[in-house]
C-alpha cells in the first residue's frame, strides 16, 4: 500500500514539474536586465534602475509605445543587435521619455519617433530608419555614433530644449517645405561638434530665439542653405508658443 502510495505521489509530481516547465517554455522573453527576463520591454523599462542596461532578446514590434516613468534614472538600451518598430500604420512614438529619464540607446536598429519630454537621450550607435525625434521642455538629444535617416522630410523637431551632434551620420532624402529638416524653436541651443548632417533642402532651421554653434563635423545640403536663422526672437506671450509643453 505504501509503494502504491509513493507511486502515485511521484507521478502526480512528475505531472506538476512537467506543467510547469510547459508554462516557461511557452513564454517569450523579449528583453532582459542582467540575468532577470521580462515578457515585454516595458516590465523592463518599468523595473530599470540607475546605472542597469535593458538588453533585447528578440526583434520586437511594438502595439503602443514604450514609456518611462518620470522617475530620476540613468540607463543604458542594448538593442543587441536586433530590430525595434511599432506596428505598420501606427503613429505612436517607439520610446516615450519624461523629465529626469538619462537613457543611452545603442547597438541595434530602430524604426519610428522616439519622444522626450524633458529627459536626455543619447545616440551612442545603431540605426534609425524612418526616424523623427520630438524632444521638448528642456529635453537633450546627444548624437554620437550610428545612422539616423528619413526621407519624408523634417526629422528633429526640438522646443526650449538641446541638441549636440558629435558623431555619427544624419542623413535626409526628402524635401522640406518652409522650414528645415531639423527645426529648432523656443531658444533651443544646437551644436554640431563633428559628424555629418546630410540633407536636400534647408538642414538646420533657426526659430524663436534658437542658436546654432558650429565647432565640427559637416553640415551639407544638396539644394538649399545648411543653417537658416529667421532672427525671431521668442516671445513667450505669443498664444502660438508653447503648444508642446507638457506637466512632466
Amino acid at each position: 500500500m505504501k509503494k502504491i502510495r509513493r507511486m502515485i505521489f511521484i507521478a502526480i509530481l512528475v505531472v506538476m514539474v512537467s506543467a510547469t516547465t510547459a508554462g516557461a517554455a511557452s513564454r517569450t522573453y523579449v528583453a532582459s536586465i542582467g540575468k532577470k527576463k521580462y515578457t515585454t520591454l516595458q516590465k523592463a523599462f518599468n523595473a530599470v534602475t540607475n546605472g542597469q542596461t535593458v538588453k533585447l532578446l528578440k526583434n520586437v514590434t511594438l502595439t503602443k509605445s514604450v514609456t518611462l516613468p518620470a522617475k530620476k534614472v540613468k540607463f543604458t538600451v542594448n538593442l543587441n543587435k536586433h530590430i525595434l518598430k511599432m506596428k505598420s500604420n501606427s503613429y505612436n512614438p517607439v520610446f516615450t521619455f519624461k523629465k529626469n529619464n538619462t537613457v543611452t540607446l545603442k547597438n541595434g536598429t530602430v524604426y519610428g519617433t522616439i519622444e522626450s519630454c524633458g529627459g536626455t537621450v543619447t545616440i551612442k550607435s545603431g540605426t534609425f530608419k524612418k526616424a523623427y525625434f520630438n524632444f521638448y521642455s528642456k529635453a537633450r538629444l546627444n548624437i554620437q555614433g550610428g545612422t539616423i535617416s528619413n526621407s519624408t522630410g523634417q526629422s528633429i523637431y526640438l522646443s526650449d530644449s538641446k541638441l549636440v551632434v558629435s558623431g555619427g551620420k544624419l542623413i535626409y532624402s526628402g524635401d522640406v517645405w518652409g522650414s528645415g529638416h531639423i527645426i529648432a524653436e523656443r531658444e533651443t541651443s544646437v551644436f554640431v561638434k563633428g559628424g555629418t548632417i546630410r540633407g536636400t533642402n534647408t538642414v538646420i532651421y533657426l526659430d524663436t530665439g534658437s542658436t546654432c554653434k558650429k565647432t565640427g563635423g559637416k553640415v551639407i545640403s544638396s539644394k538649399g542653405k545648411t543653417i537658416v536663422d529667421t532672427k525671431v526672437p521668442y516671445d513667450p506671450n505669443d498664444p502660438d508658443e508653447g503648444i508642446f509643453d507638457e506637466d512632466v
